[in-house]
């Protein structure tokens, strides 16, 4: 079988999420029952590996899925040339979740975020009230990866009213690029 070196494995671990993004697509992902998910993902993971693939992380936010511990634990047993977590960021709140990606191989954490204005920003995302979804908090989140080794990346949607001109681009990138995150999607 043939597999280009592109390959990459999407792990979707869960479909909580405690935002309501218009935009996200993981309330739509059928999920069969999760007897034999482990089975599945050491399969899917050697496959990977054999192929020189990598392995991206996520869910609905995957920090909220009980099981997050023992896939980062299965995917430490591989070698990968890149290992991702996908992650609204709020459930980064100590160094502790960092160390134990870096340790296990994670080499990039991509953190949501639609609008460089809180206000703005939770218009879009809409968190639940419960969650700490602040500026301060986002930024400690990407702080703890910064300081872990890990490359942080911050993934943006264009929407029309927030991020939706060169000017506002700009202006996101600018603000990124203030948090000393240089990669941009």
């Amino acid at each position: 079988m043939r597999v280009d070196k592109g390959f990459n494995l999407y792990v979707d671990i869960t479909s909580a999420c405690n935002a309501s993004c218009p935009f996200c697509i993981a309330p739509t992902v059928g999920r069969k029952n999760e007897q034999g998910f482990m089975q599945g993902l050491v399969w899917a993971l050697d496959f990977t590996q054999y192929h020189f693939g990598s392995v991206q992380v996520t869910g609905g936010e995957p920090t909220l899925s009980v099981r997050l511990r023992d896939v980062v634990r299965e995917i430490s047993r591989h070698m990968f040339h890149r290992v991702v977590l996908n992650t609204n960021g709020s459930g980064i709140k100590t160094p502790g979740l960092v160390i134990d990606l870096e340790a296990s191989g994670f080499t990039h954490v991509n953190l949501s975020r639609h609008h460089y204005d809180e206000r703005k920003n939770q218009e879009i995302m809409r968190f639940n009230r419960a969650v700490d979804a602040t500026d301060e908090t986002f930024i400690r989140a990407v702080e703890l990866v910064i300081q872990s080794g890990m490359m942080p990346r911050i993934n943006c949607n264009l929407l029309r009213g927030y991020i939706d001109s060169a000017q506002e681009i700009e202006k996101f990138v600018s603000w990124c690029d203030g948090l000393g995150v240089r990669n941009v999607a």
